[in-house]
């Protein structure tokens, strides 16, 4: 299963954080739009994302995004 993160604004520098039942599953950067393929057989659970930009004074996180179910039959 590959998962991405959408939103707006896009900072192309900026970072994904995926999470999956509040816990990171991985991140991604330095694309536009990145994804990350999450591995096993059990992936069913409630994904969201986190944009996180860094400057010179500090990180800035946003809230996490609304969760999306995910099954497998």
């Amino acid at each position: 299963m590959t998962l991405r993160c959408e939103g707006d604004p896009v900072d192309p520098d900026g970072l994904r954080y995926f999470f999956r039942n509040g816990q990171p599953v991985g991140s991604g950067e330095g694309t536009k739009w990145p994804s990350i393929r999450v591995p096993g057989e059990d992936r069913t659970g409630f994904y969201q994302c986190r944009y996180a930009l860094q400057t010179p004074q500090r990180w800035f996180l946003s809230p996490l995004s609304e969760r999306v179910r995910v099954t497998e039959i």
